[in-house]
């Protein structure tokens, strides 16, 4: 199967571009786009659910950490591990190797813009650093992966699932060592494990056994027992998202301004900018999509623990995650049809 056919194949619905005249095309990205609304109301669904249940004090603060860390250092390492060990080999390691160089790109795209413009619209320094990252850092993992999972069919999932897993190596890193480092202006010592995070750690291992051929020595019942336990991540990776935005404030007058200038950025100037150098590049329809699903993506929901630990601005961090949380599902389908154009 070619690369470039992959992206025609959504929701087990078997649609291959080959079998489409020219004419039939409008009708089949109608359909595309209808999937995409579909995965994305799902997702917010999901989220608005823990959003509650955190509103309505049904689990503690505490309890919310527990998930978290349940999610973190056990469901995720899980799929990860999954996901390298049966779809990693070394004829798509380039292809890996794509996403990893994307994390970085995007990641420091955003840095500068967010300096830039803040500096020209808000000008106030008050959190600016909040703001940097926000703008800088999305929703790399949980969002795509319960996107992938609702687009694509069963035969893609897997190999989308690993090309996300491989932007997160990339992304991890800098989020977790310079995403402490930036958020606060007073000196922070980056630790070991800060700099390695667990999923990250995972992520290496699985790479390196996928490469020398361990698939091949590994019980298929140990790897269906990682399999079900990774597809709890996306269910429940929503529900942590939700559950963190709830402990903000959903309105502060104070940051009406940097509020919506982080929605422009993050979700439309951002991606759009991407969307423009992956048409020069002429990468694969499928890798191309995912780089730019990356790329339209909310800010990042551990910002706010990040905020919390080094006593930054969590009120302003939490209001701009959930709006653009919100406005997500304004933009995404805008994106697409540019996408659809022109990638």
């Amino acid at each position: 199967m070619e690369d470039d056919c992959q992206l025609t194949y959504f929701s087990g619905d078997g649609l291959d571009i080959g079998n489409f005249l020219k004419e039939d095309l409008n009708m089949l990205y109608q359909g595309i786009n209808i999937v995409v609304l579909k995965a994305l109301l799902e997702v917010l669904l999901l989220i608005g659910i823990g959003f509650l249940i955190r509103r309505l004090n049904l689990i503690s603060s505490s309890g919310v950490q527990a998930i978290a860390r349940l999610l973190l250092y056990v469901c995720l390492p899980s799929l990860i591990f999954y996901s390298f060990l049966t779809y990693l080999n070394r004829d798509n390691l380039w292809n890996c190797g794509i996403f990893l160089l994307a994390s970085f790109g995007i990641f420091g795209l955003g840095f500068v813009l967010a300096k830039i413009f803040y500096s020209l619209v808000v000008r106030k320094s008050d959190v600016k650093r909040e703001f940097v990252l926000l703008t800088a850092f999305q929703n790399s993992g949980y969002l795509p992966l319960a996107l992938i999972s609702g687009i694509f069919s069963p035969s893609l999932k897997g190999m989308g699932y690993l090309y996300i897993f491989s932007y997160l190596i990339g992304f991890n890193l800098i989020m977790l060592s310079f995403g402490f480092y930036y958020m606060k202006k007073t000196h922070h010592r980056v630790g070991f494990k800060e700099l390695l995070p667990f999923p990250f750690i995972v992520s290496i291992i699985s790479v390196f056994l996928a490469l020398i051929g361990m698939r091949n020595h590994v019980p298929d019942f140990f790897l269906d027992s990682l399999r079900k336990l990774g597809e709890a991540t996306i269910p429940l990776g929503m529900i942590v998202v939700g559950l963190l935005l709830a402990q903000g404030k959903l309105v502060s007058r104070n940051y009406i301004k940097p509020t919506v200038l982080l929605i422009a950025l993050r979700l439309l100037l951002l991606p759009l900018i991407v969307g423009a150098v992956l048409y020069f590049l002429k990468l694969s329809k499928f890798i191309s999509f995912l780089i730019f699903l990356e790329a339209a993506m909310p800010s990042a929901t551990t910002l706010s623990l990040i905020a919390s630990d080094r006593n930054a601005n969590v009120e302003f961090v939490s209001q701009g995650i959930l709006y653009t949380h919100i406005f997500l599902i304004v933009s995404l389908p805008v994106l697409l049809i540019v996408f659809r154009q022109y990638g």
